[in-house]
């Protein structure tokens, strides 16, 4: 504000409240759905997973069981990624986003989380859709899930995940 002011933009308390108040940053601790609790992120580094961990647990409560989809970039420190996200989910649905061959295989994942919190489950999918589909089919009303670990992963999934909870929210409408 103060940069803008300094060249001579004037902009009124209000407008930059109202600004604030309606911005819309997709895939960032994007919250689709909150019945069940369903964020998108795109968590890629490790200060970024904490800033996710931390905005999970002060801001968005889940009752039951907690689970997130992930997929990271072989250039990122996904053992510190994993140490922060691993006592914040019960279930870790590793996948690989695209083709893309920076992607951190899957199985590694799974043997990291092993390494890191023997008590966790990690499931081991291909494709990101099918770890989506297979987190999402066991949510219940209670639980939370999260899609994260990369940019490339949150927009893979993003029409998937929003079409899914649309589509539950209208069910249970009707």
């Amino acid at each position: 504000m103060d940069v803008l002011n300094s060249r001579g933009f004037t902009i009124p308390d209000a407008a930059l409240a109202r600004g604030l108040k309606e911005v819309r940053w997709p895939c960032r601790i994007e919250v689709v759905s909150r019945t069940p609790l369903v964020v998108l992120d795109c968590a890629h580094n490790e200060p970024s997973a904490r800033a996710l961990a931390d905005t999970l647990a002060k801001s968005l409560p889940v009752e039951g069981r907690r689970a997130v989809v992930f997929a990271v970039s072989s250039d990122k420190d996904y053992p510190a990624m994993l140490r922060i996200l691993a006592p914040h989910f019960d279930v870790f649905y590793f996948c690989r986003y695209g083709n893309n061959p920076r992607c951190v295989p899957p199985e590694k994942l799974a043997e990291e989380l092993g390494r890191i919190a023997p008590e966790k489950v990690g499931r081991k999918y291909e494709m990101s859709v099918e770890a989506w589909a297979a987190a999402w089919a066991a949510t219940g009303k209670r639980d939370g899930v999260c899609v994260t670990g990369s940019v490339f992963l949150a927009g893979e999934l993003q029409d998937a995940v929003r079409k899914a909870t649309m589509l539950a929210r209208r069910a249970s409408e009707g």
